[in-house]
């Protein structure tokens, strides 16, 4: 089975979820020496300059608590969070994950487990939080994405500057702050 970013169902999801969304806070997690580990922060480091003004981008790596300030002074009205998770599925695929209705503590291949930083964010800020989780295929040492989650990533990466796009009603190709730069 190829392997796949978020399904026209999950996608929908995304749509869906973030419809009426006000301020929107994306964080990126991983660790960047663990190979697919770091496809939420290769995401999120690839939106840069491309959302609009009320999509702010955070780049959390391994420990996101330590940016709870940071998501509380943005008020936003919903948080995505971006991270390698084990969903059982096949390298690259993703899922639109509501950390309410997560089975046990943790999907994430981190320490913190998702569902309790979800929960502290929800409760914190009044957002709503959903987890963009993403089958890795490798946590090895190494610093870069294996194929499947790097064809992952930009598909991931494309879905959702399209909804955020929409929801904010931008265009979908808006040039770069820095495009004419090194003229």
């Amino acid at each position: 089975m190829q392997p796949s970013a978020m399904n026209g169902r999950s996608s929908g999801e995304l749509a869906s979820w973030l419809c009426g969304a006000k301020r929107v806070v994306v964080i990126g997690m991983g660790s960047p020496i663990r190979t697919d580990d770091a496809v939420g922060t290769v995401i999120v480091g690839d939106l840069r300059g491309k959302v609009p003004e009320n999509v702010k981008l955070l780049v959390c790596e391994t420990s996101p608590e330590n940016y709870t300030s940071t998501i509380k002074r943005s008020h936003p009205t919903h948080v995505l969070i971006i991270d390698a998770a084990d969903i059982r599925s096949s390298p690259g695929s993703s899922r639109l994950v509501d950390p309410k209705k997560t089975v046990g503590s943790t999907i994430s291949t981190h320490t913190l487990p998702l569902k309790l930083f979800s929960e502290y964010i929800e409760r914190l800020t009044g957002a709503s939080v959903r987890i963009l989780a993403i089958q890795p295929e490798s946590v090895a040492i190494g610093r870069c994405l294996t194929d499947a989650l790097g064809k992952a990533a930009a598909e991931n990466l494309r879905i959702i500057l399209n909804a955020l796009n929409a929801i904010f009603h931008e265009p979908t190709h808006k040039p770069s702050p820095n495009a004419n730069r090194h003229r």
